[in-house]
């Protein structure tokens, strides 16, 4: 099969959690806390995927510690040779975007 010029295929993942909902999987890790956003979003990067849909329940109490997590990774310098860049974007369930 030929590539077709300018098309590229995505993976995403539309919806997902993080420990912060507690009726997850996740959360019931032996121990949530030792899942640390970093962890959670190398995870992710590791995988090749390129956009992620957070969609924790009761709160977003993990979009703006995996923001900051992203920065700090992509200003490392090993960042390039080891993850695939991603795209975060945050939702309430049923409370629209953060």
């Amino acid at each position: 099969m030929s590539a077709i010029v300018g098309s590229q295929w995505w993976k995403f993942d539309f919806h997902t959690h993080t420990p912060f909902s507690t009726d997850t999987p996740w959360h019931n890790l032996p121990e949530p806390q030792s899942l640390s956003p970093s962890d959670w979003l190398r995870k992710y990067m590791e995988a090749g995927i390129d956009c992620v849909a957070i969609t924790d329940h009761n709160g977003a109490g993990w979009i703006d510690k995996l923001a900051a997590e992203y920065r700090q990774l992509k200003d490392s310098q090993a960042f390039e040779k080891r993850y695939k860049r991603i795209t975060l974007r945050g939702s309430n369930e049923g409370n629209g975007n953060v």
